[in-house]
C-alpha cells in the first residue's frame, strides 16, 4: 500500500528532523509542527476524496498520514522523565488517529467520522504551532 516515494518523503522528513537537531536551520519543533499541518492536510484531502467517491486517492491519502504517524511515534522521548508524560500523550494520540483513520470505512459516517478527527487533531497542531512560533501565539489566539 505505501509507495517507495511515499516512504522516500517520509524517510526525508524524519533526516530533515534529524538533521534539523544538529544544525538548526529549522527547529525540531517547526518541522513536528509541519508534520501535524501535513496530517491535518491529509485528513482534509482524505475527506474530500471519500466525498467525491475516490477511494483509492483516499487510500493513499491515508498511507500517508500513517507515514508521518510512525516518523512523529518513532521521535518520541521515552527515556527522559521530564518528558515521559508528553512522550505518553503523544503515543496514545497517535494511536488514537492511527486506529480511527485505519478504521474510516468500517463507521456508518465516515465523514463524520474525519470531521471529528481533524478536530481532535486541530489543537494539537495549534499547541505544536504556538510552540514552534510563539511569536505568532497571538495571530492564532482569533482561529
Amino acid at each position: 500500500m505505501h509507495t517507495m516515494s511515499n516512504e522516500n518523503n517520509y524517510t526525508q522528513a524524519i533526516n530533515a528532523y534529524g538533521q534539523a537537531e544538529k544544525a538548526k536551520p529549522m527547529s525540531g519543533i517547526q518541522i513536528a509542527e509541519k508534520l501535524y499541518e501535513a496530517i491535518l492536510k491529509n485528513l482534509y484531502k482524505a475527506k474530500n476524496f471519500h466525498e467525491e467517491g475516490k477511494l483509492d486517492e483516499m487510500v493513499k491519502v491515508n498511507a500517508n498520514t500513517f507515514d508521518i504517524i510512525a516518523a512523529l511515534q518513532s521521535r518520541l522521548n521515552q527515556e527522559d522523565e521530564e518528558a515521559q508524560e508528553t512522550s505518553q500523550f503523544l503515543y496514545r494520540f497517535y494511536n488514537i488517529v492511527f486506529v480511527k483513520l485505519a478504521m474510516i470505512l468500517e463507521v456508518e459516517d465516515p465523514i463524520k467520522e474525519f470531521e471529528d478527527l481533524i478536530n481532535y487533531v486541530k489543537p494539537v497542531h495549534k499547541r505544536w504551532h504556538n510552540l514552534a512560533y510563539p511569536s505568532k501565539e497571538e495571530d492564532n489566539a482569533e482561529e
